[in-house]
């Protein structure tokens, strides 16, 4: 069973989320990944949303799936889009939007059985990205969500609106864990949106969707919690003043902030000799010197591993990019690495870069939008973890060290206990004049 899923996007965030969702499909279906085995989807084909009509979509849309499709009922469809300007459709969705915008056209409601339904053979979904900040909140993929039923295509999950204001991925991960499911639901079962209830209230639930297709905030389960410390308390490590003389700490790193008083009491399962946890290298690199950094300390320590003799204790190493936290590394952060002993930490690094306007690099920037976002305060996600942040920056520039200063505080905001306050190399000046003492204590 074959999905289309177009896109309209003007930042890249659309296409991207529609082109990883491809490349998920289609890689699962070949045996390669394993994301979207739960699904029946065979193939995925991904374009620009104004490529309708040179594929001839609606055309095929009109007609039910062939049997060569198996047994299905209606052709799978996913759309994907932002807003721009006042809300308006992305340069490359326009056409397709005002297309969809006016009556059905004759040349398609001559070939429909039901000439007052022309795609009443399409299963749908639709994203929509927007921000709470402008007037016109996902505007267009209301619209877009709108006109599809309005044509008399299946609704097969409601529709979800993401917002660049609070992070896309509080509704954008929910929407792709049950899309699917919804989608081949519908394809397979076809009839009449009503028989799609469950489903739809279930994917309700996890974006908390409001009837009427407005903003959608991720519900949590997590509840608020204090951060705890080792022992109860945790104090900076004292190689933390010998490194001042040779890196630039942030003005505002605050110096008692790495101490921190629990609130429950003393733990009481012994602290293990290794960590039952692996040690954590995440990086966020542009032109590739933060991710150099970060794979030659993994490397270094993994060779120290087959040492017999070697007595550190981390027993493992996980080196990933920062984007991929939720993949790699969350599941294991949110939960005490002994369970018992609430004073025993993961071990954290990061390595991070800063780009353009103070902004954090591709790699890193759904991290980044995570420990911004206000909603994430309530899990405390890094209370079980202690960490180190090296900042790679440029004086030359108006805003140094950006990224790494605002990662080194928003973790200790986020219950994360700092081990050492966070380095800034100058590319300026030269990365090793900090790099290099920083690697040899952290």
């Amino acid at each position: 069973m074959k999905v289309t899923i177009l896109y309209g996007s003007a930042t890249g965030n659309a296409e991207h989320i529609a082109k990883d969702l491809g490349k998920t499909i289609n890689e699962s279906a070949k045996g390669i990944s394993n994301a979207a085995s739960s699904s029946s989807f065979s193939s995925a084909d991904v374009m620009e949303m104004n490529m309708f009509k040179r594929k001839k979509l609606m055309e095929s849309w009109v007609q039910p799936p062939t049997t060569e499709e198996g047994d299905i009922k209606k052709h799978a469809l996913i759309l994907v889009c932002s807003t721009t300007g006042n809300g308006d459709a992305p340069e490359n969705a326009g056409r397709f939007v005002r297309f969809i915008k006016k009556p059905p056209p004759s040349t398609l409601t001559s070939t429909a059985a039901n000439p007052s339904s022309p795609l009443e053979n399409v299963a749908y979904a639709v994203l929509g990205l927007g921000d709470t900040n402008y007037d016109q909140f996902c505007g267009s993929a209301k619209l877009v969500d709108k006109k599809m039923s309005d044509w008399g295509a299946q609704r097969a999950v409601p529709l979800a609106c993401a917002d660049e204001a609070t992070g896309l991925e509080a509704t954008v991960e929910p929407w792709l864990d049950g899309v699917l499911e919804g989608l081949e639901k519908a394809c397979k079962e076809g009839g009449k949106e009503e028989e799609n209830v469950k489903l739809s209230e279930e994917l309700d639930q996890k974006l908390n969707v409001s009837d009427d297709g407005g903003k959608a905030v991720q519900k949590t389960d997590i509840p608020q919690s204090t951060a705890l410390v080792k022992n109860g308390t945790a104090s900076k490590a004292s190689t933390a003043s010998d490194l001042t003389s040779t890196t630039k700490t942030t003005a505002s790193a605050p110096s008692n902030d790495a101490t921190k008083t629990a609130t429950t009491s003393t733990p009481t399962a012994a602290a293990p000799s290794k960590s039952p946890t692996p040690l954590y290298i995440l990086y966020g690199s542009a032109t590739g010197n933060a991710e150099h950094i970060a794979k030659d300390l993994t490397a270094t320590y993994e060779s120290y591993l087959k040492n017999p003799s070697f007595l550190g204790y981390f027993s493992s190493v996980i080196c990933c990019d920062l984007n991929q936290y939720k993949k790699k590394c969350l599941d294991d952060w949110m939960k005490p690495p002994v369970e018992g002993n609430l004073g025993i930490k993961h071990g954290v690094i990061v390595v991070c870069s800063t780009t353009g306007n103070a902004d954090a690099p591709e790699n890193a920037d759904r991290f980044v939008r995570y420990i911004k976002r206000k909603t994430t305060e309530s899990a405390m996600p890094f209370q079980h973890c202690a960490y180190a942040v090296l900042g790679l920056g440029d004086t030359n520039y108006d805003v140094f060290c950006a990224m790494g200063k605002m990662i080194d505080k928003r973790l200790a905001e986020l219950g994360g206990v700092r081990a050492m306050d966070v380095a800034c190399a100058d590319e300026a000046t030269g990365l090793e004049e900090t790099v290099e003492p920083w690697v040899g204590k952290v």
